[in-house]
């Protein structure tokens, strides 16, 4: 994995413990994307992982059906995702 995806892969195995299923490097169509979750038909990508992590998994967060995820995560900041 590079390192952008390590990082993201640590943050999904949270929230596959919270009852989601994230899944690594899905063939989708002629595709193959780094991360995908079916059952909320979500798919991430790794480019913004280096410079935004806090907005990736904002978005990641908004994106899933659960508001309580978010007490379960580390504050918003630098190095707080990572």
């Amino acid at each position: 994995m590079t390192p952008q995806e390590v990082k993201s892969w640590v943050q999904l195995k949270c929230l596959n413990r919270q009852g989601f299923h994230f899944r690594r490097q899905v063939p989708i169509d002629s595709y193959i994307v780094d991360f995908a979750e079916f059952g909320q038909r979500l798919i991430i990508w790794n480019y913004e992982v280096d410079q935004n992590m806090d907005g990736v998994m904002d978005a990641v967060l908004a994106a899933l059906p659960h508001p309580a995820l978010r007490a379960t995560f580390p504050a918003r900041g630098k190095d707080k995702w990572r």
